[in-house]
C-alpha cells in the first residue's frame, strides 16, 4: 500500500510540474502545438520519424504571420523569433540581454570540450572571442590556403585512382564521406600540422577520432535535448557528449604538438602556431579590442559580400550550417505580443532560451520567392538589393556569429573548385530526389544517403 501511495504521489507531482511548464505559452497567447507530457512538442523527433529542423519548421509555417511562436523540447520551453525587427533588437541592439548560449555539454563533466568558445559565457566569452578573432582574419586564411589545396590534390588523386581501378568511365560516390574526409584532413594540417590522407588511408587514427567527435547521431541529439531540458539531472549522471578516448586524444595531440614546436623551434603558419603566438602576447580584453573587431557592422548581414560568390551563397541559403541561432536570456526581457490580438506581452525570464530559426527564414517565400529552387541569381549584383537584412544569416548573426566562417568558406571553395576542375558530378540512381532530411540525427543528413555519380573530365 505504501509503495502504491508513493507512486501515486510521484505521478501527481509530475503531472502538476509538467502542467506548470506547459502553461507558459498559453498564458500569454503564444501559439504552439499541443505538448505531450515529458516530450513536449518534439514527440516525432524523439520517436525518430521527423528531423528537429522539420519539427521547428512546422510550427514556423503553421503560424506564419506571428512575430514569435513556441515549442517545447522535452521540458524546455523555446521561443522561435520570426519578426525581423525583433531579431535585430535581440542580436544587436539588446544583445546584452541575450549574451550567452545554452551550451550542449557540461564543463563539470567534460572540462575540455565544455570550455569551447560556443559554451563560454559573459566576460570570459567576450575576452576569448576578441582574443581569437585575429586568428581567423582573411590574411591569416591566405597562409593556410596552400595546405587546403594540398589536401584537395590528395582527394583528386584518390578519386582518380579509384575510378581507374574500377575499369569504368564513372563511379558512384558517397559525397558526404568524401567531404568529411577532406574536411578531416584540412583540420589535421591547418590546426595540428599533421599530414593525413583519409581518402587513401581510410582507417587512420586521426580520422576515426574526428569521426567520433563529429558523428552527432540520435544519442547526441538526446544529450543536447537533455542538457537543454534537465541539465542538473544530466550532470548528476555525468552524461558526456564526447567519448573519453576522443577527449584524451585531442588533448594529448595539442599538448604534444606545442611541446614539439617549442623544443625544435618549428614555425608553421597554421592555427596551432597562431594560438601559440597569441598565448605569448598579452590577451586583449573585450573593451580593449572591441573597436577593432572585424565582425562589427551587423546591420548589413554580410551583404557586402553578396554577389561576389553567388553559387556558394545560394547553397548556404538552402543548407545553412547554422540551422538555428540560440540565445540564453541573462536579464528579464519583454518580447511584446506574439500577434496583434494576443492577450498579453510575453516576458522572457532569466535562463529562458530563444531561437532564431535560420533554416526556416532562409526558406520563407516572403523573403525568397520559390525558396526551394536553387537560384544563384538571387545574389547577383542586379538582385542583391532585394535581400532584406536579417533574412540571410548562414553563420549566425550578431556578435556571437561563427568565428570560423572564413575558414569554412575557404576550405569548401577549394574542395568544390578542384572537384569541378577534374570531375563531372551528376545524379546517380541512388540520389534522393527531392532531398529530405533523415530523422534521428542532430546534424543534417539526407534520407537515402548523399549519392552522386562521378566521371573524369577529358
Amino acid at each position: 500500500m505504501i509503495f502504491f501511495v508513493c507512486i501515486g504521489a510521484l505521478l501527481t507531482a509530475l503531472v502538476l510540474y509538467t502542467r506548470q511548464i506547459y502553461s507558459r505559452f498559453s498564458e500569454a497567447g503564444v501559439r504552439h502545438f499541443r505538448p505531450i507530457p515529458l516530450v513536449g512538442t518534439a514527440g516525432k523527433v524523439v520517436i525518430r520519424i521527423q528531423h528537429l529542423i522539420d519539427s521547428a519548421n512546422d510550427v514556423y509555417t503553421t503560424f506564419l504571420e506571428d512575430k514569435f511562436v513556441g515549442q517545447y523540447l522535452l521540458l524546455k520551453p523555446i521561443i522561435y523569433v520570426k519578426d525581423l525587427a525583433l531579431i535585430k533588437k535581440i542580436t544587436v541592439k539588446d544583445f546584452e540581454y541575450f549574451l550567452n548560449h545554452q551550451g550542449f555539454v557540461s564543463e563539470e563533466v567534460d572540462p575540455i570540450f565544455g570550455r569551447n568558445l560556443f559554451s563560454l559565457r559573459g566576460k570570459e566569452w567576450k575576452d576569448m572571442r576578441f582574443t581569437l578573432s585575429p586568428v581567423f582574419t582573411s590574411s591569416k586564411m591566405k597562409h593556410m590556403l596552400p595546405f587546403m589545396a594540398e589536401v584537395g590534390d590528395q582527394m583528386i588523386s584518390s578519386l582518380t585512382t579509384r575510378l581507374h581501378e574500377s575499369g569504368k568511365t564513372s563511379m558512384e560516390i558517397d559525397a558526404k564521406d568524401i567531404a568529411a574526409r577532406y574536411a578531416n584532413d584540412v583540420i589535421a594540417t591547418c590546426a595540428f600540422g599533421l599530414k593525413v590522407d583519409s581518402q587513401s588511408g581510410r582507417n587512420n587514427h586521426f580520422y576515426r577520432m574526428g569521426d567520433k567527435a563529429t558523428n552527432f547521431g540520435f544519442k547526441a541529439l538526446l544529450t543536447v535535448l537533455g542538457y537543454g531540458s534537465v541539465p542538473r539531472l544530466m550532470k548528476m549522471f555525468k552524461v558526456a557528449l564526447f567519448p573519453e578516448d576522443v577527449r584524451d586524444f585531442f588533448k594529448q595531440l595539442v599538448l604534444n604538438t606545442m611541446n614539439e614546436r617549442k623544443a625544435h623551434n618549428i614555425v608553421r603558419p597554421d592555427i596551432i602556431h597562431l594560438l601559440m603566438e597569441t598565448k605569448k602576447g598579452q590577451q586583449l580584453t573585450y573593451a580593449e579590442n572591441s573597436a577593432n573587431d572585424t565582425d562589427a557592422g551587423f546591420d548589413t548581414v554580410g551583404k557586402s559580400t553578396v554577389g561576389k560568390r553567388n553559387v556558394d551563397t545560394e547553397v548556404l541559403r538552402l543548407w545553412p550550417p547554422a540551422i538555428a541561432s540560440e540565445r540564453l536570456c541573462v536579464k528579464e526581457y519583454n518580447l511584446g505580443k506574439p500577434y496583434e490580438k494576443a492577450p498579453a506581452d510575453y516576458i522572457v525570464k532569466v535562463n529562458d532560451s530563444i531561437h532564431i530559426p535560420i533554416f526556416s527564414i532562409h526558406r520563407d517565400p516572403r523573403y525568397f520567392p520559390n525558396p526551394l529552387k536553387f537560384d544563384p541569381e538571387r545574389f547577383s549584383d542586379e538582385n542583391k538589393h532585394k535581400i532584406q537584412p536579417f533574412t540571410y544569416m548562414p553563420f549566425g548573426v550578431g556578435p556571437r556569429n561563427c568565428l570560423g566562417s572564413r575558414f569554412a568558406l575557404c576550405e569548401v571553395k577549394v574542395m568544390i573548385y578542384l572537384l569541378l576542375q577534374h570531375m563531372k558530378l551528376e545524379p546517380s540512381k541512388r540520389t534522393p530526389i527531392p532531398l529530405e532530411l533523415a530523422a534521428g540525427s542532430f546534424s543534417l543528413r539526407m534520407r537515402g544517403g548523399h549519392w552522386l555519380q562521378l566521371r573524369a573530365r577529358d
